[in-house]
């Protein structure tokens, strides 16, 4: 049941009716069910392995809660994440290498595994109190919205929410409407877009060579972008309808004017998780600034490696984490730097090109190890962009490869006008929260939007495509 679909959002329908005719108390069993139905829709069998990873966390919680000696709290709380460290390994590292991962590799595990850990660890830490209430933890787990791709909650945040539901809401029906709404636009109509520009010219570097090949890399993130925050606005509005607010995975990330501000604005819950549950507890005054760069780099490592054991991911967190190391161990050269020539004298200058020079050479570069197959297909990119056969700037520019090319052109404008009209509402959107000043307007302004994005949609979207690139995650 993918949530480009009808039947998503004629069982949204019908999930909404039935959690409004059923008392306040009760509606977690609405929510619950759902979930289910939801996530068996994808494979009955994924059902199997939720169930008996809600049943094993929600008593150890217990056991971590319960137990008096701090010794014992460690001990359950190791055995319980190394429990699900283990089911981590095993379905999402160890069965694709004996070809059976579409069975046995169960959508969202990654996201929902890395949530239960966040809770055991919070429960030992006594930051947050375990639930007595299988129920409510089983929903914790699998809530419809979140469990294909996040957002990565934390337990404090969410179970309140869950446990305590609040009676219907118009303006909550409103807000959700239009986070759907915006998350239609960006995966149908400017991540297909982009989808096709970027993986067609991927997948011939060499006769892209030059300037086309340039074009897809700083393409690429926006295509993840679209895809990725195009899943979680449709989850933030799902999950706004039931009266349930989910963290925004995005703020503006290519406002960014560092790399450091980039993971900050950029899959806001997963950096968090991170940060929390690794970098955190890392920390020691041992080491000095030396063992502080360890941890760091060490932190996106991981990061890497939890989206897949490709050596391409895995590289694509580490050049993150080197960039992060070198940004932090070189801040108070680039403060006398900036001293000397006056550059600070020159802020609006200073933040522009800040943000350029970001995107460009620290958050383009490692997402071309992201979006290709294998380390060859990658190095055959970077190989093509200064190709040794070209004799002078015309052919390096090689547009004619893209102008000859009707699909990759068109599509290639429409993602240039999209990104620049988003970006122009991510630039009102630092003032105003943009849902909030279309549903302060007069009923006939709020219609003559929704034909626009209607038409739209109708027009431009692409709903061939209709898989989530983090859903294989």
């Amino acid at each position: 049941m993918n949530l480009i679909s009808d039947k998503y959002f004629s069982f949204l329908l019908a999930t909404f009716i039935c959690y409004l005719l059923t008392p306040l108390a009760k509606r977690w069993i609405v929510l619950l069910v759902a979930s289910y139905i939801f996530y068996a829709s994808w494979n009955p069998f994924y059902i199997v392995i939720i169930v008996a990873i809600t049943l094993f966390n929600f008593y150890f919680a217990q056991f971590i809660a319960s137990s008096i000696v701090d010794q014992r709290k460690y001990i359950f709380l190791a055995l319980a994440i190394t429990f699900n460290l283990l089911a981590l390994i095993i379905f999402k590292y160890l069965t694709p290498l004996v070809g059976i991962s579409q069975i046995l590799l169960p959508l969202g595990l990654s996201f929902y595994l890395l949530q239960i850990i966040g809770y055991l660890v919070d429960v030992y830490r006594k930051q947050t109190t375990p639930l007595k209430h299988l129920g409510h933890f089983a929903l914790f787990v699998c809530f419809l919205p979140q469990i294909l791709s996040g957002p990565i909650e934390k337990a404090a945040t969410l179970i309140p929410q869950l446990t305590r539901p609040v009676p219907f809401c118009m303006h909550n029906l409103k807000t959700g409407l239009l986070f759907i709404a915006s998350g239609l636009l960006k995966k149908t109509v400017m991540g297909g877009a982009l989808s096709i520009v970027v993986l067609n010219i991927f997948a011939q570097p060499s006769y892209f060579s030059g300037a086309p090949l340039i074009i897809a890399i700083l393409l690429a993130r926006w295509h993840i972008f679209c895809d990725f925050s195009g899943y979680t606005d449709i989850a933030l509005g799902t999950a706004k309808i039931f009266g349930i607010h989910l963290t925004n995975n995005f703020n503006r990330p290519f406002f960014a004017k560092s790399i450091v501000e980039f993971w900050q604005r950029w899959h806001i819950t997963l950096s968090a998780w991170i940060r929390h549950y690794v970098y955190y507890p890392l920390i020691t005054s041992c080491f000095g600034r030396l063992g502080l760069y360890f941890n760091l780099f060490l932190s996106f490592f991981i990061l890497g490696l939890w989206h897949g054991l490709s050596l391409n991911f895995i590289i694509y967190g580490s050049l993150n984490g080197i960039f992060i190391v070198l940004y932090d161990a070189t801040r108070v050269s680039r403060k006398n730097l900036l001293q000397k020539f006056a550059l600070n004298q020159h802020p609006l200058a200073l933040k522009i090109s800040s943000i350029l020079f970001t995107f460009l050479f620290f958050v383009s570069p490692p997402t071309v190890f992201f979006c290709t197959l294998n380390i060859h297909h990658a190095i055959d990119i970077f190989a093509n962009l200064f190709p040794p056969f070209t004799s002078n700037f015309q052919q390096w520019m090689n547009l004619d490869a893209i102008l000859n090319n009707p699909v990759i052109k068109i599509n290639l404008i429409k993602s240039l006008i999209t990104i620049f009209f988003l970006e122009c509402l991510h630039l009102f959107q630092r003032k105003i929260v943009i849902s909030e000043w279309i549903i302060a307007r007069p009923f006939i302004i709020k219609l003559i939007i929704a034909m626009f994005i209607f038409f739209v949609l109708l027009v431009l979207g692409d709903f061939d495509s209709r898989s989530f690139i983090y859903s294989s995650f």
